[in-house]
């Protein structure tokens, strides 16, 4: 009977073994179409947008730079990444033994509206997306 608890429990451990090794789709960021317009409703053409996105574990970050067109619109595009969960466990391991209480273990995505003349508009950090004017 004790033969057959502990191969149970190897095999219980085999399993959870791999199944930190399956890899997965995160998103670090969703795509975005963003309209600029001024505050009497016209769409403003060839303003700056800069977006940009962080995962912590398994330390992924990217920016990518637009321009909207004539209509006021720029698509951003989605960025995703594959990992698995022994990546993310030993990523969040790692920074809390760097960082200590201050480590982050989340996702991040900034998206900043440069346009001359006016000051940068923060449109989106972290998962809040705001409206307004330039």
């Amino acid at each position: 009977m004790k033969l057959i608890k502990t191969g149970s429990f190897a095999v219980i451990i085999l399993i959870f073994m791999c199944v930190l090794w399956i890899p997965f789709k995160l998103t670090l960021s969703s795509g975005h179409t963003i309209e600029v317009k001024s505050p009497a409703g016209e769409p403003i053409v060839g303003a700056h947008i800069n977006h940009s996105w962080d995962q912590y574990p398994p330390s992924v970050s990217g920016e990518a730079r637009y321009t909207t067109d004539q209509s006021g619109r720029a698509v951003l595009d989605s960025h995703n990444v594959k990992t698995n969960l022994n990546s993310i466990i030993s990523g969040a391991i790692h920074n809390f033994l760097t960082y200590g209480i201050h480590a982050s273990y989340k996702s991040d995505e900034t998206i900043v509206i440069w346009l001359k003349g006016y000051n940068p508009y923060i449109l989106k950090t972290k998962s809040t997306l705001s409206e307004g004017f330039l």
